[in-house]
């Protein structure tokens, strides 16, 4: 799954901290943040609707590349497999997403 805050909220987050705003930028970027992660809680949401009628569900934690053992590297077949660029979505050579408020993960399914 992946999701994005997408790039005006970064342009905000900018201005507001290079100007003397810093304060709203610091909230702005922890909204942000909070505004991606209830993405993809959504997302896993509206995916447990469908499996529960398989008898099925996704497992509660997700794991986002870079983090613990799954390689930063991942993210690129991550970015390829869900077209992300189709929401506006750029991924480095160094497997960073841009814009930066821009995440993706992965989850198990169970029975």
């Amino acid at each position: 799954m992946g999701a994005t805050a997408g790039p005006e909220i970064m342009t905000a987050i900018q201005e507001d901290a290079a100007g003397r705003n810093v304060t709203r930028g610091v909230v702005l970027d922890a909204t942000a943040s909070e505004t991606v992660d209830t993405a993809l809680d959504w997302i896993m949401a509206c995916y447990n609707q469908t499996l529960r009628r398989q008898g099925k569900r996704l497992l509660p934690t997700r794991y986002s590349a870079g983090y613990g053992d799954l390689a930063l590297e991942n993210q690129r077949t991550m970015y390829r497999l869900l077209a992300l660029e189709k929401i506006g979505v750029e991924i480095t050579e160094a497997c960073i997403l841009i814009p930066e408020k821009s995440v993706t993960a992965i989850t198990g399914i169970t029975s």
